[in-house]
């Protein structure tokens, strides 16, 4: 049978070639995690062929072939609900339970050949919603915990997964909309699923991009922002008061944050008492998270550098406690609502 080379055809391929290749790479890349990543990266990326062999109906071995990767399809959103979840450090329990959905729709295909494939597109849509929110809403936490801990959050905060995860909802929701529009628009179903793929190659790159940079950090799940384990440490105002001065006491004798890697671990161990009664202390009596407290203070000293000295920007961000000029950039607009130059611009003596 002849095959038309169409552009969908091409970038579908292209997706599964770049799919294979992210997919080895992040296997190799020895950071254990990423095992869940290349299994979902896998999956996607063939994915991208079930509508070329969907067209190809006129074939049985392709339709069939078609009909496997739709039951693949199931898979793909556990394996990255797999990986988010042990990047969050809770990883997923019962990971047999999570592929049962796939093993009903491999029986269905298997003993109802004629099964109308739309039903278990809708299936599939469902569950990919219920994993996405799911995902996002594990991120969401994560990220606030990381706040509590880390002075420092770049390559650990996973906004690169958040901002994954939602390009992912946007591209369902284009493969729900555009497809069944297309015609009414004068698109012709070739044209919207080169379009697709396209865009699913743009998107295995760029995940695979943050995934080999990604860091992993132990969080302390016992800490957050409204840990209720708060309300059982029995800290009177009195004695939080004085170790909210103590803690202040601390960082601006020792110049704490001028460390780029101070951990709220180190900050306690500095002071003499635990982590969580610092992050009760924190939150509670001075009224701000870990990350604020430091960062405030990094702000601070870089805004007397940026007034007195013709240090580069760059050099201000290190000797302010900052580890790179993006996460620089980022804090200083956060809490001074314009860019490091600006404010030089508008605080340089005349």
């Amino acid at each position: 049978m002849n095959i038309e080379l169409s552009i969908a055809t091409v970038f579908a391929l292209v997706a599964c070639g770049a799919g294979a290749m992210l997919a080895l790479v992040l296997l190799g890349a020895r950071k254990h995690r990423t095992i869940w990543l290349a299994a979902f990266v896998g999956t996607f990326s063939f994915s991208l062929l079930t509508g070329f062999l969907g067209a190809l109906s006129v074939s049985t071995a392709w339709a069939w072939f078609a009909s496997q990767l739709l039951v693949l399809n199931f898979l793909a959103m556990p394996f990255l609900y797999f990986y988010a979840a042990d990047a969050v450090g809770k990883p997923a329990a019962n990971k047999l339970f999570h592929c049962l959905p796939a093993a009903i729709a491999a029986i269905a295909i298997a003993v109802h050949p004629d099964l109308n494939r739309t039903h278990l597109y809708w299936v599939l849509v469902l569950q990919s919603v219920l994993y996405l929110a799911y995902v996002l809403y594990l991120i969401s936490k994560y990220r606030l915990q990381v706040r509590e801990q880390y002075s420092s959050l770049s390559q650990i905060d996973l906004m690169w997964l958040q901002t994954m995860v939602v390009a992912l909802l946007l591209l369902g929701i284009f493969d729900i909309i555009v497809f069944p529009l297309a015609r009414q628009f004068w698109i012709t179903p070739a044209a919207a699923q080169s379009a697709f793929n396209f865009l699913g190659t743009l998107y295995l790159f760029w995940m695979a991009r943050g995934a080999i940079s990604q860091e992993f950090v132990n969080l302390d799940q016992k800490i957050g922002v409204t840990s209720p384990s708060y309300e059982k440490s029995g800290l009177d105002s009195d004695s939080a008061n004085a170790l909210a001065g103590e803690i202040q006491k601390t960082m601006n004798g020792q110049q704490l944050h001028l460390q780029p890697e101070l951990s709220l671990s180190s900050l306690a161990e500095a002071v003499g008492i635990t982590p969580h009664i610092t992050s009760e202390v924190l939150n509670k009596t001075i009224g701000q998270s870990f990350y604020d407290f430091v960062n405030q203070r990094r702000i601070s000293t870089a805004k007397s550098l940026l007034a007195e000295t013709e240090q580069s920007i760059l050099d201000i961000a290190f000797m302010s406690g900052f580890n790179n000029k993006v996460s620089f950039n980022k804090a200083f607009r956060r809490f001074e609502a314009i860019t490091p130059s600006e404010y030089r611009r508008l605080n340089r003596p005349s």
